[in-house]
């Protein structure tokens, strides 16, 4: 091979090498298997992916932030403060993220942080409704009854047909005892949602805490009736089966529930709590058994 030959295939041999280690492509490739992981539920394999994709590029806002979503999926929520503030450091206007950032300082007992992150949202955007949901949380955390419930009002006003608000602004008036008002706004979101089952149950639920059990039922049958594959509707109906020493029917549910979602702690031990209630020793442990996925829901942080 002549000389000026061997400078051509060492010249070739160096391009073809640059091409292979691609930093940009590798990172998106580990951010692609990160966001496939996360979906399946794999999370432990998604923060690997995840951080290999922040190796190559200390910058990379969206593996940050998806990182970040991992890490509130595994309860490290202190490592999911670290990398939402470093999201929203890399870009100032991903609100997603920074409604997230304040959803940890909530848990985190920081209310004053978390209702300046909400105040500067709202102002941004006045009809961010995750927003002003966020704001309202901070007022009752705080104790300000009449607040919070003006911000879920203005959140109602905005999306009439977001259940999650008129549950939150119901919330409020059953703790101040105003169980009236709290009626008439289930009653709302179930005429603004007809379809949600979520909706019939929190109302089945209220009933129940009144002890009027003939509405209760029915309405929990309406949420099973609008999603057969609801778990909550059906956890409900167990005590009220329960109330009315309808203990076959109970059980019955139990079985349901533990066949139907075997990955819910709550629906796979429902039939044991059943067992246990009734005093049926010799039943209760074949009942109980190790839920496929269950439901962490200790707070930690993850250590390095």
């Amino acid at each position: 091979m002549s000389k000026r030959c061997l400078v051509y295939a060492l010249a070739l041999a160096v391009i073809l090498s640059a091409c292979t280690f691609d930093p940009n492509k590798k990172k998106l490739g580990y951010l692609n298997h990160g966001e496939k992981y996360f979906k399946a539920g794999n999370y432990s394999a998604a923060e690997i992916e995840f951080r290999n994709a922040i190796a190559l590029d200390l910058k990379f806002e969206q593996a940050h932030y998806q990182l970040a979503r991992t890490y509130l999926k595994l309860s490290y929520l202190n490592d999911a403060f670290r990398e939402l503030e470093t999201t929203v450091s890399l870009n100032s206007r991903n609100s997603e993220a920074e409604l997230q950032l304040g959803g940890v300082l909530l848990r985190g007992r920081q209310y004053q942080k978390a209702q300046q992150l909400a105040e500067k949202l709202v102002a941004a955007d006045q009809g961010n409704v995750l927003a002003r949901e966020m704001l309202g949380a901070t007022y009752v955390a705080m104790h300000d009854l009449p607040k919070a419930l003006l911000e879920f009002r203005k959140a109602i006003e905005i999306d009439p047909h977001r259940v999650d608000s008129y549950l939150n602004l119901a919330a409020i008036h059953v703790s101040a005892r105003q169980l009236a008002e709290a009626e008439g706004v289930y009653k709302k979101a179930v005429e603004a949602n007809p379809k949600s089952s979520q909706a019939r149950a929190a109302l089945g639920q209220f009933y129940f805490s009144r002890g009027k059990m003939a509405e209760t039922e029915a309405e929990l049958r309406a949420a099973i009736e609008l999603d057969p594959h609801a778990v909550l509707p059906r956890l409900s109906l167990m005590p009220v089966y329960l109330a009315t020493g309808r203990m076959a029917d109970a059980e019955k549910l139990g079985k349901e529930l533990k066949t139907m979602a075997p990955d819910s702690p709550e629906a796979y031990q429902a039939l044991g709590l059943f067992y246990i209630s009734t005093g049926q020793r010799k039943r209760r442990r074949s009942s109980f058994g190790r839920c496929r996925n269950p439901n962490r829901t200790t707070l930690r942080s993850r250590s390095s």
